[in-house]
């Protein structure tokens, strides 16, 4: 039930953002079962450079044709209001460009600071609509590098973590666990939505990207980790070593 009301509510939004991003999750998922079927060390190297060459066209033919693709879709107003935002907060962020005005997200709208600063159709907007233009404007490249380089070990580890089977000795022909997706496909989806949205850096997005690359970190593989282990001690299945 919970599925189908999440579906039914990821229609109703039609948010074109969020389809971009269920977009790059199914690409993400595809690659990821796509690299478990290597056989050979130097098969997977073929795959992601094949996968960069397709990712950097794709990006870049969307960036050239987003005017169409956003008419077609009914979205042209959303796409001319984003670049709007950027060029006015990139301009502000010109002033504090190395370690920017101030953590504040969402922007409140009475401060001195945002109030009647860019309105859109009536409304005062509260947000940069990305994250890495939000990130600048508030904490200057330093955010932006610290952000990159949290990006970067998140996504690390949790794209290993889906692609390698469970190993910790010798055996390699472990099953592989549907769990381990979930930390690569919740990259997926923060790493594209806050490309054109602040939200992943509102909340859940940083929670879920501190949480699953700390659990990652300390328990990298599936019903091995220290948690797991205390379980074990506690039923008797494991000695305890002092």
């Amino acid at each position: 039930m919970w599925i189908g009301l999440s579906a039914l509510t990821f229609v109703l939004a039609a948010s074109v953002t969020a389809w971009i991003a269920a977009a790059g999750v199914a690409l993400v998922l595809a690659t990821v079962l796509l690299m478990r079927t290597a056989r050979k060390p130097g098969e997977r190297t073929r795959y992601y450079v094949g996968y960069a060459v397709i990712g950097a066209a794709g990006a870049l033919a969307l960036w050239i044709w987003r005017v169409p693709v956003f008419t077609a879709l009914d979205r042209t107003a959303d796409l001319l209001d984003r670049e709007a935002i950027w060029t006015a907060v990139l301009d502000r962020a010109g002033n504090h460009l190395a370690v920017g005005g101030g953590f504040a997200t969402p922007w409140l709208p009475w401060d001195p600071a945002f109030q009647d600063w860019i309105v859109l159709d009536g409304r005062q907007v509260t947000q940069a609509h990305s994250v890495w233009v939000d990130v600048l404007f508030q904490l200057g490249i330093v955010g932006v590098v610290l952000l990159g380089l949290s990006y970067l070990a998140f996504v690390w580890r949790s794209w290993f973590f889906a692609v390698d089977r469970p190993r910790w000795d010798l055996r390699g022909d472990r099953p592989y666990s549907a769990l381990t997706l979930l930390p690569t496909l919740t990259g997926a989806v923060l790493l594209v939505q806050g490309l054109a949205e602040t939200a992943p850096l509102m909340g859940w997005g940083w929670m879920l990207m501190i949480l699953l690359g700390s659990k990652i970190k300390q328990s990298p593989h599936i019903g091995e980790g220290p948690a797991e282990q205390r379980l074990a001690i506690e039923r008797g299945e494991l000695l305890r070593v002092s």
